[in-house]
């Protein structure tokens, strides 16, 4: 932003140039104009794909969770998750190990695994409301 007689000019042709384009695409994707609202809506289409064939987590980041603190997030009991990953025939280490790791271990998925051990959270979740009334 220096000139060569080292001055400091702010409002220089190539600074005005970037600054009229990042104004353009700023305003064309408030306003919704195309191309700036094709972008927008690819990229919608791409989640919402991805939301039908994963399905949506839980919480942010839930796959790389500890299955103990997945279960803490999500009202699970522990021992029941644990106990219903067995009876699904998975090997689990212990409670410390990432659904993600568990997930590939047992050539299955994070969301496969949260399937398993969903019971127990509408278990844990109805005690938590019966037992607080």
């Amino acid at each position: 932003m220096k000139n060569r007689m080292k001055e400091i000019r702010v409002f220089t042709p190539s600074f005005n140039i970037g600054l009229l384009i990042t104004a353009v695409v700023a305003v064309g994707t408030y306003f919704n104009v195309p191309p700036m609202s094709t972008v927008v809506q690819i990229g919608s289409h791409f989640k919402q794909s991805a939301a039908e064939k994963y399905g949506e987590p839980p919480c942010g980041r839930a796959e790389l969770s500890s299955l103990e603190k997945f279960s803490q997030k999500e009202s699970i009991d522990l021992g029941k998750a644990l106990d219903l990953l067995k009876e699904a025939g998975l090997q689990v280490e212990d409670a410390d190990q990432a659904r993600i790791a568990i997930a590939r271990a047992n050539g299955t998925t994070p969301q496969q695994i949260y399937a398993i051990i969903k019971p127990g959270l509408s278990r844990a979740k109805g005690r938590l409301t019966s037992d607080s009334q």
